[in-house]
C-alpha cells in the first residue's frame, strides 16, 4: 500500500489514509497516531422556539401543588370535576382552619377547567371525580358540547394566527 507523506501549515507530517477518503490522517508527531478531523463548515443557527410562558402564574402553582398534595386524584391529571367542587374545597380548607380565598379558589379553578387537557376529557365524557377520586357521574351533554365549543375557537384562532403568519412573507 502506498501512502504519500504529506507537510502541513502547523508543521506537523501527516500521512494520507490508504483508503483516500482524506477525511483524517495518522499524526506521527510524537510517535503516536492522533486522529485529525478535517474542519466542519459552519453549521447554521439553530431555530429557536419561542419561550412559551408558563402554564400557571406562581401564585397558583402554588395553590395547585397543595391540591396535588391534598387531592391527587383530582388534581394531578386533568379529569372533570364534580360539579360545585368549589363549595367542596371551601369546606375541607374551613375545617382544618385555613384562610379560604374565594377568589384564589374561583380563578385556579376557572383555570384548571379551562385547559386543554381538561376541556378533551369532558369532551369524551370521561367519569367526574369528587375530591377524593370517587365518581360523581358524567358530563351532561350542553357541558360537553361547551367543551367542544372551547376546543374548537382556540382551533380556528391557531388556524388564522398560522395563515397570517404564513402570509407576512408573502407579496401582495
Amino acid at each position: 500500500m502506498s501512502q504519500r507523506l504529506l507537510e502541513e501549515d502547523s508543521g506537523r507530517s501527516t500521512v494520507d489514509q490508504p483508503d483516500g477518503n482524506g477525511a483524517a490522517a495518522a499524526d506521527f508527531a510524537g510517535g503516536l497516531p492522533v486522529t485529525e478531523t478535517t474542519p466542519r463548515p459552519a453549521e447554521p443557527p439553530a431555530k429557536r422556539t419561542p419561550a412559551r410562558r408558563a402554564p400557571w402564574a406562581p401564585w397558583m402553582e402554588v395553590v395547585l401543588a397543595d391540591w396535588r398534595a391534598r387531592w391527587p386524584a383530582a388534581f394531578t391529571k386533568p379529569v372533570p370535576l364534580a360539579v360545585g367542587i368549589s363549595g367542596h374545597i371551601k369546606t375541607v380548607l374551613r375545617a382544618e382552619g385555613k384562610v379560604v380565598d374565594r377568589k384564589t379558589i374561583g380563578v385556579t379553578l376557572h383555570r384548571w377547567t379551562m385547559h386543554g387537557t381538561y376541556l378533551r376529557a369532558v369532551v369524551r365524557g370521561e367519569l367526574r371525580r369528587n375530591l377524593d377520586g370517587s365518581a360523581a357521574g358524567v358530563p351532561d351533554e350542553a357541558a360537553r358540547q361547551y367543551a367542544q365549543t372551547v376546543l374548537d375557537e382556540r382551533a380556528a384562532r391557531r388556524a388564522a394566527k398560522a395563515r397570517a403568519a404564513e402570509d407576512v412573507g408573502k407579496p401582495l
